[in-house]
Order: C-alpha cells, then structure tokens, then sequence
C-alpha cells in the first residue's frame, strides 16, 4: 500500500513586528503505508523550505520550519504534501522601534543594520537610562 500523506494544521502567530523569525509548525498524518514525502513550505511566490518526512501508515507528525518575512505586509503561509495543502495568514507589521531612529534620538548620525528584537531593546535600556556603548566592527 503506498503511503497517502495529508496536512492537517499550518500553525504560526497570527501577527509578528518586520525582522522576527516565525516559527511555522505542520502537522501531517499518513492514512497509508509507510512512506517518505517531501513537505514545501511556501508563500505564493517563494518557497521557504523544505523537509523530507518519514511515517509509518497511522502515524501523525508535526515539523518546524523557520522562515523571516522580508517586508511588513500580509502573507498566506502554505504546507503542501502530496495533493494535501493547508494554509495560515500572517500580518507581519513594521518594527514599533528601531535602533537606527534610536540613535538618531540621541544625536548621532549613522545607519545599522539590525534584525529582530535587538533595537527594541536597546531603546528600551537607553530609555531607562543605561549607558550604551556601540563598538564597530570589521
């Protein structure tokens, strides 16, 4: 009997702020033999990744696959296996904070590139009155 893989759930945060990782968990199942599949995980015009899976028949499985929007906006996040596709939307949105207009609160004139959480945090300790210092490197 060959293997019938099927998506039952595409999990992920209905919201995160521009530069944060998502963490996108599918859960599959596999109604026939044991098998090997390939999962894809997508948006509608770029893949994410993908995962070869491995069940036995009746077995279910969840994976997780870690994917950084490239821009603020709203996203349909597909798994596909087999013929069996499931999505989820995710609103990415634009940073509430960043240190590059943290700095400039502060007088200095420069441009730093940073992902994620970091320049939230930097506002919120310089906002607190903790001293930091940025050092260059090459």
């Amino acid at each position: 009997m060959p293997p019938v893989f099927s998506i039952q759930q595409v999990h992920a945060p209905p919201e995160v702020a521009e530069g944060d990782p998502v963490e996108v968990i599918v859960d599959i199942e596999n109604t026939g033999g044991a098998g090997t599949e390939t999962l894809d995980l997508s948006t509608s015009d770029t893949l994410i990744g993908s995962r070869s899976i491995t069940l036995d028949g009746g077995e279910s499985a969840s994976t997780e696959l870690v994917w950084t929007p490239p821009a603020p906006g709203v996203y349909t996040v597909c798994g596909a296996i087999q013929e069996s596709e499931r999505c989820t939307e995710i609103n990415v949105t634009e940073a509430r904070c960043t240190v590059n207009s943290f700095l400039q609160s502060q007088g200095i004139d420069a441009e730093v590139p940073v992902v994620g959480e970091t320049p939230c945090l930097l506002a919120l300790l310089g906002g607190i009155g903790v001293g930091i210092t940025l050092l260059a490197v090459d």
